[in-house]
């Protein structure tokens, strides 16, 4: 059977009838199960369950009904310069604190070392951020029903968020490079700019050989212990599926979450290159890659810790983005 890709974009509309397998932010799990788009997914439908990373195939499911295989993760790691130790040491925002300061320089990108480079570029962005440092002062991953009205906005959280800006500096926190380059922090990084920098995972792929020596951690918004949070991406079997195809549209979801599609997919594609660094939900991922790029075994420690979770709102991604909209302004008013 021929396959046939379409574009579809799961933040702006839901899945079409007609769409059998799409990927999309764990974040509408919730949204398109109430709307009904989702295939519920029977046991024999997922294959090597136990190579999946258990809190990605958890994220998933509802009430205990898997609707989804996982795809790829996302985590917000702090980077730094191998031999500081400050920073290396620096579990939490506050210690990142005061250890920068108030960024010195409103440029971007700022000059020297002396800032924190971050991209907080929109309101959702900045939900996410405030949801994660609840979860850390609470020191328990609850299911995230939603954010308060902008009134009843945590002023602890707040305050938290306010080091961040004011590490990073109002003007490059927010800022988007004009020619869309998503990991241009990280090319700033590579060349002297910033003390520390918190980013994706595939901030390492532009880091070139100093990839292997940087720094790289987990670190808490609060100042208890982190509560590890990923983010993922996800794939179903839409429900409005032809029965007769419904076999291969089961085939084709653990194809695309499969150990050898995603290592195919990370690793370079010419010789010289550097891999893209992304994060599977499949352990087996990181024992492949981690033969030619150990770094993959330094990320798998950090995606198998026990505690991680993935972030799912139970109330649904598109009633956070709105609230997002309407609650927080950027940059943040001191």
């Amino acid at each position: 059977m021929e396959l046939d890709f379409v574009q579809w974009d799961c933040y702006s509309e839901d899945p079409p009838k007609d769409l059998d397998v799409f990927v999309y932010d764990s974040v509408f799990l919730y949204d398109f199960l109430e709307k009904g788009c989702l295939m519920p997914l029977a046991e024999e439908d997922i294959e090597r369950p136990g190579d999946l990373i258990p809190c990605a195939l958890s994220a998933c499911c509802a009430d205990g009904v898997p609707y989804a295989l996982p795809q790829l993760l996302c985590a917000n790691l702090l980077f730094c310069r191998e031999g500081d130790d400050e920073m290396k040491n620096a579990e939490n925002i506050g210690a990142l604190y005061r250890s920068i300061g108030v960024c010195a320089d409103p440029g971007v990108p700022p000059a020297g070392q002396d800032s924190l480079l971050v991209s907080i570029p929109d309101r959702q962005t900045l939900a996410f951020w405030y949801l994660e440092t609840r979860v850390d002062l609470d020191q328990e991953y609850a299911p995230l029903e939603d954010i308060p009205e902008a009134a009843r906005l945590d002023p602890v959280i707040m305050e938290t968020l306010l080091k961040v800006q004011s590490m990073a500096g109002k003007a490059q926190m927010t800022a988007i490079d004009p020619s869309g380059d998503a990991y241009i922090r990280g090319k700033w990084f590579a060349s002297s700019t910033g003390r520390a920098l918190i980013g994706y995972s595939e901030t390492l792929s532009v880091l070139g050989e100093d990839a292997e020596k940087v720094a790289f951690h987990r670190f808490s918004m609060s100042d208890e212990k982190d509560i590890p949070m990923l983010y993922a991406d996800i794939a179903s079997v839409n429900a409005s599926v032809d029965p007769a195809k419904r076999p291969l549209a089961v085939e084709l979801m653990n194809i695309i979450t499969g150990e050898e599609a995603l290592s195919m997919a990370f690793s370079p594609l010419e010789t010289g290159q550097a891999p893209q660094y992304l994060l599977g939900a499949r352990l087996s991922v990181y024992d492949r890659l981690a033969v030619p790029y150990p770094v993959y075994g330094r990320l798998k420690e950090i995606v198998s810790d026990p505690e991680c979770r993935v972030f799912v709102p139970s109330a649904g991604g598109r009633a956070l983005t709105e609230k997002a909209a309407s609650v927080f302004k950027l940059p943040l008013e001191e």
